[in-house]
């Protein structure tokens, strides 16, 4: 399918056409961070974290299917190492935050990030190991019916749909690719708190002037 209006190269993408806010430099850098990985190359598990209440490999194959659980990570800035996790902490309890996030399923994870290449910004890591960012969370979104198989039929289906070069970090980002992928597979959205501030960030660029004309 092709890619939305809104969606704006990341070169685009500069402060001046966005609210001014502190973190915006820290997040974008976070960003940039992050290595991406071709979906069809293969990385060795590895030891993860153990969070209460759900198991390391959770979205494992069960008859029939297979969990989805969406990770949810910490932004990390190499300059505020603090910044973005102390950020969401304050937010977190008003249903906000700054994150990514990426879909696991059948022991492999997905996510979405960008580059200058014309390429895909799909990849597959790790689940919870995600580069560039610090695990937070798992959230079960539900059990999906296709087999292994039809998963990846249909991540080949996306990937030409959120090449690297398109990424936004407003409208078109690692949690608009989550939100679409989960929906494909359980018919759930992804919670609204994980996307909701980048959102808003970007309703409110839509009403303040990109430029500020000269006094006459």
């Amino acid at each position: 399918s092709a890619l939305s209006a809104s969606a704006l190269p990341i070169s685009a993408l500069s402060a001046s056409a966005h609210p001014s806010l502190p973190i915006l430099s820290a997040l974008r850098q976070a960003h940039r961070r992050t290595n991406t990985i071709a979906c069809d190359t293969f990385i060795p598990p590895t030891a993860s974290s153990q969070l209460p209440g759900v198991q390391p490999g959770a979205a494992t194959a069960q008859r029939g299917g297979s969990t989805v659980v969406l990770n949810v990570y910490n932004l990390i800035n190499s300059e505020h190492p603090h910044l973005i996790y102390n950020l969401n902490c304050v937010l977190y309890p008003l249903g906000l935050g700054l994150y990514h996030s990426g879909v696991e399923v059948y022991g492999e994870e997905y996510g979405y990030g960008g580059h200058y290449e014309d390429s895909t910004g799909l990849f597959k890591n790790v689940p919870r190991e995600a580069p560039g960012v610090e695990f937070r969370e798992s959230v079960v979104i539900g059990t999906t019916a296709l087999d292994h198989a039809a998963v990846k039929a249909v991540i080949r289906d996306m990937k030409d749909d959120y090449p690297g070069l398109y990424y936004n970090l407003f409208n078109r980002n690692c949690n608009t690719f989550a939100d679409d992928f989960c929906r494909r597979l359980t018919g759930a959205p992804i919670p609204g708190w994980v996307n909701r501030l980048a959102r808003g960030i970007d309703q409110v660029s839509c009403v303040v002037p990109t430029t500020s004309a000269a006094a006459s």
